[in-house]
């Protein structure tokens, strides 16, 4: 049995998804898939039919892991841009006390790259995240 930690990278444009197993060779191929597990990231906001998804760079998240007023305010901000007020404010702190936990990191140095967050909008919670 192989208990090596299997990695999926999902490529939205072409519809695809590739599974790899980083490090376990020298060859290019599994280098470029174990860089590509930590992104610094990009910060921005897509929607789906129930949920928002909440991009994140590493300084975001770096931020949202040691919480604060000035991340609260830029989080409602991103958020803001397709969603109402409120409920940008209601999500906003769903994701600044929820991140950590869900991610089970809360040392902002264990925190390596961007990340991205599932926000359900009908039932108000966090339904994924990881690492962009």
């Amino acid at each position: 049995m192989n208990n090596k930690k299997v990695f999926t990278t999902v490529n939205h444009a072409s519809k695809s998804i590739t599974n790899y197993i980083p490090n376990t060779n020298t060859n290019n191929n599994n280098r470029k898939f174990g860089h590509m597990l930590y992104r610094y990231g990009s910060n921005k906001v897509t929607m789906g039919w129930n949920y928002v998804r909440l991009y994140m760079n590493k300084t975001t998240t770096q931020g949202v892991i040691t919480g604060g007023i000035a991340i609260t305010e830029r989080i409602t901000d991103m958020l803001a841009t397709v969603l109402t007020d409120g409920l940008a404010s209601v999500l906003a702190d769903l994701v600044i006390t929820g991140l950590a936990a869900y991610l089970g990191y809360v040392s902002v140095t264990a925190i390596k790259g961007g990340t991205y967050v599932d926000l359900n909008t009908i039932e108000m919670e966090i339904n994924n995240a990881g690492w962009q």
